[in-house]
């Protein structure tokens, strides 16, 4: 992906490995470019894998702010919903949403509401199968007795997850009223009207799963991963100081 490309194909979606932040001297480098919400926010959490992801995702932020607004001198200021989800003020800035599971960090961006998720396959088990999914799903997380298919698990997860996320609810709707359809195209049905929304699956990484939701069907086919190299390029170039970048919000 061009750095410079605009957001007038749809949505993108940016990936970051964050194992390179896990060295406490790049981390504190790396951390002079986020705001001081971010740094209080990343400096409370006590272990090493914790702290990287919540950088990681603020760093990312950033740099996708930068990379596909026009003419942008400054990161966009962030604002949060009634129910939590945060999003760049101003009616014509571009939607947003951050996930992170192991060491990766996403974010879909683009001109309309999108909901993101991406889940290590790691926890999963029957008790939470059937908190969560309905019968026909249930059917095919374990098609037979002493049978769990990981994969279907997280299939049905991540595409729950993305979508609670695009409509800014969160877990705070209880999972089984939402029905995951079909394979091409998925399709969604909550308390048993269906939603017009577009659904996506990525297996991008081994032993993760990444869903996207959003109104329209408008995305670019690839996740984009940013390197250690690119991100440093992109926001030294654009903070020239990192003391004044930190202060933009």
């Amino acid at each position: 992906m061009h750095d410079e490309a605009e957001l007038k194909t749809g949505t993108r979606i940016l990936g970051l490995h964050v194992r390179w932040l896990y060295d406490e001297r790049v981390f504190f480098r790396f951390l002079a470019y986020v705001d001081e919400e971010r740094r209080r926010k990343a400096l409370a959490y006590r272990f090493r894998e914790d702290r990287a992801a919540s950088l990681g995702a603020g760093l990312l932020l950033h740099f996708a702010s930068f990379c596909l607004v026009p003419d942008l001198a400054k990161p966009l200021a962030i604002r949060h919903s009634a129910n939590g989800k945060p999003y760049f003020a101003g009616d014509k800035a571009p939607r947003f949403n951050l996930s992170h599971a192991g060491e990766y960090v996403i974010l879909a961006i683009g001109r309309e509401e999108v909901g993101v998720d991406i889940e290590k396959h790691a926890g999963a088990d029957e008790m939470l199968a059937r908190r969560c999914f309905t019968s026909a799903e249930l059917a095919r997380v374990m098609p037979a007795r002493s049978c769990f298919d990981t994969d279907m698990f997280f299939r049905f997860w991540t595409l729950k997850e993305s979508y609670l996320k695009f409509i800014g609810t969160g877990l705070s709707v209880d999972p089984l009223r939402i029905e995951i359809r079909g394979e091409s195209p998925i399709t969604l049905r909550q308390d048993g009207e269906h939603k017009p929304c577009s659904l996506r699956l990525f297996k991008t990484l081994p032993n993760y799963s990444i869903a996207l939701c959003q109104q329209s069907d408008a995305i670019l086919p690839q996740i984009d991963f940013v390197d250690e190299k690119r991100m440093a390029a992109r926001l030294e170039t654009k903070s020239g100081d990192a003391a004044d970048f930190s202060q933009a919000y």
